[in-house]
């Protein structure tokens, strides 16, 4: 998504939650599809989602995914860098930003008008 708005990151984290029961992990997985760069980190993903997601949040996101078959952990260096992260080639990756589009038309459309009692709009 280019543009992340909050009503955005939150439809798309109801989403996550109840997929996942995890309300970061389809955030995080559409931005990290998004990102041009193969390999992420925490810091890259708070970064990427203008702070809307905490550190430890964004780095057990990716360990989700990890775990899930979607990245690998490179070697960890040690302190002070981060711990990075490689896409793998999936077509989990797609699903994710079709995911975020889909909460993108979401979030951009208004809700239906109510209709009074005899079915018309008001």
């Amino acid at each position: 998504m280019d543009d992340w708005s909050d009503d955005i990151y939150d439809a798309l984290a109801v989403r996550s939650q109840a997929l996942f029961k995890n309300k970061h992990l389809l955030p995080v997985a559409a931005w990290v599809a998004e990102n041009p760069s193969e390999t992420t980190g925490a810091p890259d993903v708070v970064r990427g989602l203008a702070g809307r997601i905490a550190p430890n949040k964004a780095l057990e996101a990716l360990e989700r995914l990890r775990d899930g078959g979607m990245m690998i952990e490179l070697p960890f260096p040690g302190p002070p860098h981060a711990r990075i992260f490689q896409r793998k080639a999936t077509l989990f990756w797609s699903v994710a930003v079709e995911f975020a589009s889909d909460a993108g038309k979401a979030a951009s459309t208004p809700p239906p008008a109510s209709a009074n009692e005899d079915g018309k709009a008001r």
